[in-house]
């Protein structure tokens, strides 16, 4: 099958691999520019690098329809939530299984699935899209403090922001409004979406749509840092959440999906678990990043990156039986007001811990650390498994602890 995988990034990237094991022809569509840059070590097992500047949906339809009438493509793969729209509506446009193109800007854009949602009857934060600074004030009554402001049409935490009162949130609604690009350097709408804040728990739920059924593999913990921001420095595969609550998350997000009209591939659904019931922040119809793939895979034995590709492919889905599962976690190396670092300890103590699955510094020594306000300000992390879940969650801790960055030049 010859497979094209669109601008991968974060856990898109394993697609690639994945895609070669499963002996399919990859052609990587990607810009190779700026923040689009995919690492060596994984598009250089692309059969086919074809360049293109991958926010331009035009150039990318045109290359796609030159390559089908070449090659013949069997499916266009989103390797990023951003280009789920652009990579469902070549689909279709091919003849190829795929998200439906009337449904796909919802899944893009937050302020469309805000509505699509409420149109349907199904409960979201009370909410108001600000398109002008003349709307703010209006909108933040409507909604009240406090407050989370957001971006329609950015990922990762980025630019997103609690605010108790009308100064704070100015200000990050001046950031917001005042952004020309999103970190993937597409055209940002600058609107600003004003949510009501959440009390409770965050976690995502895991799982893949094929047709009417739902198939669901992993409620995640979320492990947050401080506000005002809602970076997220952990995740843990499973939640140690009861059978009840288990049955109430998953009656929701299912309400979610068949609103929005999903009808296929994976999705990642974030919630806030309130008094009164879970509530969406939002859902990507794609492969969750930070590592969470593969603390399914580790704990419960679910390639997930298998599943979406033969998800696109049309082919039949291997679920594996559920046998004894174990616990997995992740955690991000977060450090508020650390400009950047010339060596770091703990690393050896670090490597030899018991269950360690991964552990990488994605922003090297010498360099300038971006503001702990979003996954940007991550500097590395570490991932475990473990068959308790009170001991690894102790283990993220501690490791966490135990790695001291140092700055020995001020510069």
């Amino acid at each position: 099958m010859n497979v094209v995988i669109l601008e991968p990034v974060s856990s898109g990237w394993k697609l690639i691999p994945k895609a070669k094991e499963l002996n399919h022809t990859v052609i990587v569509l990607t810009y190779d520019q700026g923040e689009r840059i995919i690492p060596a070590e994984f598009l250089r097992l692309a059969d086919r690098i074809e360049r293109v500047d991958t926010n331009d949906d035009q150039a990318v339809i045109d290359l796609a329809w030159k390559l089908d009438k070449e090659l013949g493509i069997d499916a266009v793969i989103p390797g990023f939530e951003y280009y789920v729209p652009l990579s469902n509506r070549i689909n279709h446009l091919l003849g190829n299984a795929g998200l439906n193109p009337e449904v796909v800007d919802h899944l893009r854009y937050k302020d469309l699935m805000r509505t699509a949602l409420a149109d349907a009857g199904v409960r979201v934060p009370r909410y108001r899209l600000v398109t002008d600074a003349e709307e703010l004030e209006a909108a933040a009554a409507y909604v009240g403090f406090p407050l989370v402001a957001k971006p329609v049409d950015c990922s990762g935490s980025f630019n997103v922001r609690k605010a108790n009162n009308h100064s704070e949130l100015e200000e990050a609604y001046r950031r917001i409004a005042e952004m020309a690009v999103n970190d993937l350097e597409q055209t940002a709408r600058g609107d600003v979406l004003l949510e009501e804040y959440l009390q409770g728990p965050e976690y995502s739920v895991e799982g893949l749509v094929a047709g009417e059924t739902i198939h669901y593999f992993s409620i995640t913990e979320k492990l947050l840092g401080p506000e005002p921001y809602f970076v997220e420095v952990g995740h843990i595969v499973s939640a140690p959440l009861d059978a009840e609550a288990e049955k109430n998350i998953h009656h929701y997000v299912s309400q979610v999906i068949k609103a929005l009209g999903i009808n296929m591939g994976p999705f990642h659904a974030e919630i806030r678990l309130t008094s009164t019931g879970p509530v969406l922040i939002e859902i990507g119809v794609r492969l969750a990043g930070d590592y969470i793939c593969d603390l399914i895979y580790h704990a419960k034995g679910i390639d997930l990156y298998k599943l979406m590709i033969d998800s696109y492919l049309g082919n039949p889905l291997s679920l594996p039986e559920q046998t004894a599962q174990r616990v997995a976690g992740v955690r991000f190396f977060v450090r508020e007001n650390l400009k950047r670092y010339d060596t770091v300890e703990g690393l050896e103590q670090l490597r030899a811990l018991d269950g360690l699955i991964d552990c990488n510094l994605t922003i090297p020594t010498g360099q300038e650390i971006p503001e702990a306000n979003s996954f940007m300000g991550r500097i590395g992390y570490f991932a475990v498994v473990a068959d308790d879940y009170d001991r690894l969650k102790e283990t993220l801790l501690q490791g966490d602890r135990q790695i001291k960055f140092k700055q020995l030049t001020k510069k």
